[in-house]
């Protein structure tokens, strides 16, 4: 991680040097110990003009040191820390999808097959939140004229830009095995929505209407086929 390699490098060799002085200055410290041992014992003298081993330990121990006791001097952040910080930094957040704007249905995937009786489970997502959503699904009379089959009996409720609805049933029985009916999310306002509230049920239950009323927008729609009864 390129980000990693540019905060750890400096550090590292400021590590290598300090680790390298301080084996250095005892093996100096060691050295000058058995030369005065050694020149004791001889009744010589030993030419080593000050601590030079303590020295370069110390010059060594500061190095090492030096990454951690500066960022804390200075109120900031230890190398783990900021390599840490450099991985992030260079890291590529993860990607949220974005939510598409007006309202949308997410599934099912067009022409799916589905069950009459069963229906199917409708979702989408809405970023209308002053419009009212409801849902019809679109099917020929005996005429072969469209008609608006009201699938809900109140506004879908909508949670976190998300709805979801179970249409059932979907057609008129076996005699509609095959046949491809539309589902349409519909986007209301007041009027709208006031009219849809109050129109009777037909002789059979079902809420119809031969056209979306005034003030009502069809916002998406998707197309599901009759596979069994």
């Amino acid at each position: 991680m390129p980000g990693s390699r540019r905060v750890l490098e400096p550090v590292m060799i400021l590590q290598i040097v300090g680790g390298t002085l301080i084996v250095t200055g005892l093996a100096l410290l060691v050295w000058r110990r058995m030369a005065e041992r050694e020149g004791s014992a001889n009744g010589g003298v030993v030419h080593v003009r000050g601590p030079v081993g303590l020295f370069v330990f110390l010059v060594g121990a500061a190095l090492f040191a030096m990454p951690y006791v500066l960022p804390n001097l200075q109120g900031g952040s230890t190398p783990e820390v900021l390599a840490t910080a450099a991985h992030r930094s260079t890291s590529s957040p993860a990607s949220v999808p974005s939510m598409p704007e007006g309202t949308r249905i997410t599934s099912p995937a067009d022409y799916t097959s589905v069950s009459g009786k069963d229906g199917t489970v409708v979702q989408g997502t809405s970023t209308d939140s002053d419009k009212d959503l409801w849902v019809f699904v679109i099917a020929d009379d005996e005429n072969d004229t469209s008609v608006f089959y009201l699938s809900v009996s109140d506004p879908l409720p909508v949670v976190d830009g998300h709805w979801s609805l179970l249409v059932q049933p979907i057609g008129g029985g076996s005699s509609d095995i095959g046949v491809t009916f539309p589902i349409v999310v519909v986007e209301a306002n007041g009027s709208c929505s006031k009219q849809i509230s109050s129109k009777p049920a037909n002789r059979v239950g079902d809420i119809t209407f031969s056209s979306l009323p005034t003030g009502c927008k069809e916002a998406d729609r998707v197309r599901v086929v009759m596979a069994k009864a």
